[in-house]
């Protein structure tokens, strides 16, 4: 039983840290964050990153319009990040941003046709086969049939890379956690793979975690 009880400790304070971390370089990076709801730009990316943010653009699919954040400036076009959502993000020198490993679900609802800028908003890597992420019940809305391509950006090691549904030649394999991706769409497709969020199950603090006063 005591053995039981440091392994939920351990648990409780793992989720609190950040163990996945996504370096962004100089120049452009194709980013999704990792939440479940949203959240603040600046409290999310912290100081050390906006110290060498440049902007963010992102585009917004219900006005039909690119909208841009750019660090100290008095007007915004957004200042909030929405989960499964794509942005390109230009920085002036590289840094590392911090990502949750607590958001295992992810799901992406993407309306209409055409090229679409998302991510998974998961801590979870999801392979792009019909084990995980193509499984057939994680398919809400559409089809599979409907996504055309996919393409990733990973400008700190293999640049662009495609994939294409049921092809035997794809480069890209999985979706990773912080990485935005350009969805080609022939129809609307929502994809939600469940999960489990466990900053939900687990209470914020825990005996030997910071901030637990009792």
């Amino acid at each position: 039983m005591k053995t039981f009880f440091k392994c939920i400790l351990f648990v409780l304070c793992y989720v609190q840290g950040y163990a996945s971390q996504l370096n962004v370089v100089k120049g452009w990076n194709l980013f999704s964050p990792v939440i479940s709801t949203e959240v603040d730009v600046v409290t999310y990316l912290g100081n050390d990153v906006l110290s060498a943010l440049s902007k963010i653009w992102v585009f917004d699919q219900t006005d039909s319009r690119w909208k841009k954040f750019v660090p100290n400036a008095t007007t915004q076009g957004f200042t909030k990040f929405k989960p499964s959502q794509g942005y390109w993000i230009k920085m002036d020198s590289a840094k590392t941003i911090n990502l949750s490993d607590s958001v295992s679900r992810f799901s992406i609802s993407l309306n209409g046709s055409g090229w679409k800028l998302t991510g998974t908003s998961s801590s979870t890597q999801r392979v792009l086969d019909d084990t995980d992420f193509f499984k057939p019940s994680n398919i809400t809305t559409g089809a599979k049939s409907n996504l055309t391509k996919i393409w990733g950006y990973d400008p700190t090691g293999a640049g662009w890379q495609k994939h294409v549904p049921d092809a035997t030649n794809n480069q890209l394999l999985s979706l990773r956690p912080g990485f935005g991706y350009w969805f080609k769409l022939g129809g609307s497709l929502s994809i939600d793979g469940g999960g489990v969020d466990l900053n939900s199950l687990f209470p914020p603090v825990c005996p030997g975690c910071p901030g637990f006063n009792n």
